[in-house]
């Protein structure tokens, strides 16, 4: 028992450095344990006055179809972890989730998130790096697509480009092998990870 007493005080000392630290720096500790997720939702939302209306019917639909009843949806702002928005995001993939609808729920999850450090509720934004940290699965050691700011493409925005470039070649292709007639020679759809490998290839 007398281990366990240190542990509780030590644990004690930690929580009272912790608030006075909050304190001195502004963050409201006490709201931060009562605000959900879905309650800052709705105060970032009520920011937003300037959205269009088909983006803040989708932005509302996402959340309450995806975020709203779920567990991270529900948990106190101060209770949120950085793994924990992985494991939500994760289990969207794993439930079939397409990229461009993760992303989405990332537009949205991440400046409600943002707001609140803004507002002092909490102190840093735990879904800062997330979208990186999933993509990590996915990287290649010296195969980086990088963007004019010399940072590493997110490889979801990188399968959106591809998408536009084959199916713009496609289009095109179609169009001639008409006035031609021929068969078209389409390109069938792939993804930034079959480049990586195909890249691979090529070098071994």
């Amino acid at each position: 028992m007398i281990n366990g007493k240190k542990s509780d005080e030590l644990s004690l000392r930690e929580l009272e450095k912790q608030i006075d630290r909050d304190i001195d720096d502004g963050i409201r500790t006490m709201e931060s344990n009562k605000i959900t997720l879905n309650d800052m939702f709705e105060s970032y939302m009520e920011t937003k006055r300037n959205l269009k209306m088909s983006t803040r019917s989708n932005y509302i639909y996402m959340w309450e179809k995806y975020i709203k009843d779920s567990t991270i949806g529900n948990r106190p702002l101060a209770k949120i972890r950085k793994s924990d928005v992985i494991r939500f995001y994760t289990s969207l993939l794993d439930a079939g989730f397409k990229t461009n609808s993760l992303e989405t729920i990332h537009t949205i999850m991440h400046p409600t998130l943002s707001m609140a450090v803004d507002d002092d509720i909490i102190r840093k934004n735990p879904s800062d790096g997330v979208l990186q940290a999933l993509d990590k699965t996915e990287s290649k050691p010296d195969f980086v697509f990088t963007n004019r700011f010399d940072k590493p493409h997110n490889p979801m925005c990188i399968n959106r480009a591809i998408k536009r470039i084959y199916t713009a070649f496609n289009e095109q292709e179609k169009q001639q092998a008409k006035e031609e007639h021929r068969t078209p020679a389409l390109l069938h759809h792939f993804i930034a990870h079959i480049g990586i490998h195909f890249v691979l290839l090529l070098r071994e």
